[in-house]
């Protein structure tokens, strides 16, 4: 059984999906109206920095990032129609924690430019803790019941932990094919908190002497997930040097 009691979100949105069909605040709906008419979210210019959302993931593809390579690899109608449902989820979620109080902010920018991190909360709980949405499969679900949160989510908030000084968050994990969800909290851990560091040194060590991290065997063989789902699997062979990288931008404005 759950324990609900150290959970700042669970109790009060189950009471909020009890009373059916919602009737969101206006904060609530200028928020929607912002998000689909892209003033919020989305695909907005930002500094290049090293994001978040790419914690644990490989650095030479989070290099690539950095530097403004373009992601070379379509995106077909199966894959748009997931992201948006993505996307969707998160608003629903964004909307119902606006509305009945359990959020308190949404898409907070904490990006900290001394260290090069960037970030933006999916929301602010009541709390003062923070919230971060994963919609996840079936498959994914059950292991996130079974063993807590997945590690590279856990260096994300601490990605978000370094960057506003916050020492708590929440990660809503919602099943999209039950659309059941469960909460799992995190507290600030020195050993992840470690991890993050050892990642951003790494990054950074790459970024000042310009050289890229080399491809992982799986790649050079084509094998594997993460082959399949990188964004830059058709370029990175071919991007054997920094300077090879960097032409491939379409600015060429890179600087250490």
């Amino acid at each position: 059984m759950l324990k609900t009691s150290n959970l700042p979100i669970t109790m009060r949105h189950e009471r909020f999906l009890s009373q059916g069909d919602p009737v969101f605040s206006p904060e609530a709906l200028q928020f929607a109206q912002d998000v689909l008419s892209g003033q919020v979210g989305g695909n907005r210019k930002r500094e290049r920095l090293w994001r978040a959302s790419g914690a644990g993931r490989c650095l030479r593809e989070r290099m690539f990032a950095r530097i403004g390579v373009p992601e070379a690899r379509g995106t077909n109608s199966q894959l748009q129609n997931i992201f948006n449902n993505g996307n969707f989820a998160h608003l629903r979620w964004q909307m119902a924690g606006l509305t009945e109080g359990w959020l308190i902010g949404v898409e907070i920018p904490a990006d900290h430019h001394e260290m090069g991190v960037g970030s933006t909360l999916d929301g602010m709980i009541w709390d003062e803790s923070i919230l971060e949405f994963k919609s996840i499969n079936d498959r994914g679900f059950r292991m996130v019941c079974d063993y807590g949160a997945k590690h590279p989510h856990k260096m994300q908030l601490h990605y978000m932990f370094l960057t506003t000084g916050r020492t708590a968050g929440s990660i809503v994990y919602e099943n999209k094919n039950s659309q059941d969800w469960r909460e799992e909290r995190v507290l600030l851990d020195p050993e992840i908190m470690a991890d993050v560091h050892r990642e951003l040194d790494a990054l950074k060590a790459g970024w000042e002497n310009k050289s890229l991290p080399p491809m992982k065997p799986s790649c050079e063989t084509r094998e594997g997930a993460e082959y399949r789902n990188c964004a830059f699997r058709d370029l990175c062979p071919l991007m054997t040097t920094w300077n090879k990288a960097v032409k491939q931008t379409p600015t060429k404005e890179i600087t250490a």
